[in-house]
This record gives structure tokens, C-alpha cells and sequence, in this order.
């Protein structure tokens, strides 16, 4: 799987997280959710794999951009 990753475009894999995470942010509901859900879960999966290659700052940023994409998914989800 690693070895597929590495052969894709940075750009290309960047946008489709990207597009993952803003059209299950614009759907809202728990489908948004799910979609949503899936570009979390790449993001992290690539943060779990680059972990111990990163330094200590990249680390922080990264987790604070994971934790914030939640949180917004979250408040997108549940109605008020």
C-alpha cells in the first residue's frame, strides 16, 4: 500500500483528501460525516506513516489540523 502511495503525485493524493474533506463538509449530515470521515482517515493514515521521519513542530501542526478537521465535522454533523 506504502509503495502505491509513493508512486502517486503529492498533488493528486493531496487534492482528493482535500476534496473528500470538503464534500462531506458541504453535504453535512451523517453522509458528510462518512465522507468526511474517509479524508480524516487518510490524512491520518499518512501522518501515522511519516511519523517518525517529521520533526516535533510538524508533528503538533499536523495533529491541530487532524483535531480541527474533527471538531468541524462534528459541528457540521450534530444539529444544534
Amino acid at each position: 500500500m506504502v509503495a502505491r502511495l509513493a508512486r502517486l503525485p503529492r498533488a493528486a493524493s493531496a487534492l482528493v483528501v482535500l476534496a473528500l474533506v470538503v464534500a462531506g463538509l458541504l453535504v453535512g449530515d451523517v453522509i458528510g460525516a462518512v465522507i468526511a470521515g474517509v479524508g480524516i482517515g487518510c490524512l491520518a493514515v499518512v501522518l501515522a506513516l511519516a511519523w517518525t521521519r517529521i520533526t516535533l513542530s510538524e508533528r503538533a501542526l499536523r495533529l491541530a489540523v487532524l483535531v480541527f478537521l474533527i471538531g468541524l465535522t462534528i459541528v457540521r454533523t450534530v444539529p444544534r
